[in-house]
């Protein structure tokens, strides 16, 4: 992946936008940036507060890794990861990433998945702040693929072909929307699927019913009966 074009591209934004630093968490974007396959899709409430990246409008970004993280470092192109010791203060570790910086006030974009606690952290070592959303400043970088993720792409398209040709060849009746929902799931990742995007979707409508604002008329669990259309997303 080309981490120095994603880099220069934010940066550029930043530049247009008047926004002197931009500061992740773990969340899509942070990924995108970083490369680090750290956990964001399930379990927010589980991410650690600690591993995020602080990009200036010009020079290198600055990595801060959770000690439970610490594996991720060796696997990141950014030179300038810190590792928060067990017995370490996030306070201190972001007042000091302030002061490498450089900082002496200016706009911070903030990724929408930044913890509180560390947002607090942020305003306080990063003084005299004006915060703005930070989720869209990579959005005319990811609609443009590299490569590689168009190689991803490929070969994601081509398993979800041979995961939804075994689940429809296997649809019976009794089957529920919940059952098909997690095969799909359990199907992908046997196949090699790392992660899904979203909860993989199975519908159930029966023919001829009469419209009541729901996507589905079925509940989740009810027996798939004749006569019935089935929809996957």
């Amino acid at each position: 992946m080309n981490f120095e074009r994603r880099l220069t591209g934010l940066q550029e934004k930043m530049g247009e936008l008047g926004v002197d630093l931009a500061v992740y968490g773990s969340c899509q974007n942070f990924q995108y940036l970083t490369g680090l396959p750290i956990e964001w899709r399930r379990g927010r409430d589980l991410i650690h507060p600690e591993d995020n990246v602080f990009v200036p409008v010009e020079g290198d970004p600055i990595l801060t890794l959770s000690k439970a993280s610490e594996g991720h470092a060796e696997g990141s192109w950014i030179g300038d990861v810190r590792v928060l010791e067990s017995d370490g203060s996030y306070k201190e570790l972001v007042g000091k990433v302030a002061s490498d910086l450089g900082w002496e006030g200016g706009r911070v974009a903030v990724g929408e998945s930044l913890w509180g606690s560390t947002w607090l952290e942020v305003a306080r070592a990063f003084k005299g702040a004006k915060f703005r959303r930070g989720s869209g400043l990579m959005d005319h970088l990811r609609m443009i693929k590299e490569p590689a993720e168009i190689d991803v792409l490929r070969r994601v398209a081509k398993l979800t072909d041979e995961v939804m040709e075994k689940i429809v060849s296997g649809i019976g009746d009794g089957v529920t929307m919940r059952d098909l929902r997690l095969d799909i799931e359990m199907l992908g990742r046997r196949k090699g699927a790392s992660n899904v995007s979203f909860a993989s979707t199975a519908g159930f409508v029966k023919s001829g019913s009469e419209a009541n604002g729901r996507i589905n008329n079925y509940e989740m669990d009810q027996p798939l009966e004749e006569g019935s259309v089935i929809y996957f997303d």
